[in-house]
Parts: structure tokens; sequence; C-alpha cells
């Protein structure tokens, strides 16, 4: 779901910022 894509891409880029 778009839900979904949004929760691992905003996750994807905390862990990539952190």
């Amino acid at each position: 779901s778009f839900l979904e894509y949004v929760t691992f891409y905003l996750t994807n880029r905390i862990h990539k910022i952190g």
C-alpha cells in the first residue's frame, strides 16, 4: 500500500541520515 511505502521510505531516510 502507499502508506507502507511511505513508512519504509521515511525509515530508510532516517537510517541514512543517522
